[in-house]
């Protein structure tokens, strides 16, 4: 592969194949001749006429340049509009402030400390701590902000039915039974989230507990005795019922739903 020689008109070589200068040579050109450089590097921009309405043609120097400098959308320069003094003292304090800046004198190093213990004072202070722990116990306490909050989470996590979970919706989309998998935060009874609910109006939830997750015998029975306050019945499966036998499952689903005779697809 042939290399090209340095744009900047040294002569040498250019070693990486990507590159038109080499390494250092089109700072150099840059600060030698900036109209140049745009011109090799750039390739020659087109004369344009400016976009504040004068008239006037011009070369850019960069593709983006719609105004000649000085001017702006009403087609005068700061001189026209504001007068020659009033356009040197903007002049200068914008050239004041970029200094400014550049020098660091916006964020010292004692502003930043300052900031720093006012920030650490305000937000440890007990009355501050106390206002922050009662607004969250009572945004907690609110359903609406609770069902929604959690229900983000659980889609911010992707939240998707297991294998045993995946069977068992396979199960009741071939018997064609009228429940609607739910587990994944999408609809909420209360302040508990069902793993399937009834899609008519017979108010009926099927529940699956993992043999592993599910040990704790006491809060399912919470959880099954808060729903059925809410007015739902509700049918459990565990996961060894659906690995032991298939068809009882069905047959529970069956008797569940009220149904002797079902179609499949």
């Amino acid at each position: 592969m042939e290399r090209r020689l340095c744009k900047c008109g040294c002569g040498q070589q250019v070693k990486i194949p990507s590159s038109q200068f080499c390494s250092g040579h089109a700072r150099k050109l840059i600060c030698n001749n900036r109209d140049e450089f745009y011109r090799l590097y750039k390739n020659e921009c087109k004369e344009i006429i400016c976009a504040c309405g004068c008239g006037q043609k011009f070369t850019p120097k960069r593709s983006y340049r719609r105004y000649i400098r000085g001017h702006n959308c009403r087609g005068k320069t700061h001189i026209e509009l504001y007068g020659i003094e009033k356009a040197n003292k903007m002049k200068a304090i914008a050239r004041g402030t970029i200094k400014k800046a550049q020098a660091g004198c916006f964020s010292t190093a004692e502003k930043k400390e300052r900031w720093r213990r006012n920030l650490r004072v305000s937000c440890n202070t007990p009355e501050h701590l106390e206002d922050i722990s009662k607004r969250s116990l009572r945004n907690w306490k609110d359903p609406v902000f609770y069902t929604k909050t959690l229900s983000a989470s659980m889609k911010g996590s992707h939240t998707k039915p297991n294998k045993p979970e995946k069977l068992l919706i396979s199960i009741i989309g071939k018997l064609r039974l009228p429940f609607k998998y739910v587990g994944d935060g999408s609809y909420f009874i209360g302040r508990k989230n069902p793993d399937f609910v009834s899609t008519d109006d017979s108010k009926k939830i099927v529940e699956f507990y993992g043999d592993y997750w599910h040990k704790d015998i006491e809060a399912d029975k919470k959880r099954e005795e808060y729903f059925k306050k809410e007015g739902y019945k509700v049918m459990v499966i565990w996961g060894h019922e659906i690995e032991k036998s298939v068809i009882e499952v069905e047959n529970r689903l069956k008797d569940f739903t009220n149904l002797t005779v079902v179609g499949t697809r």
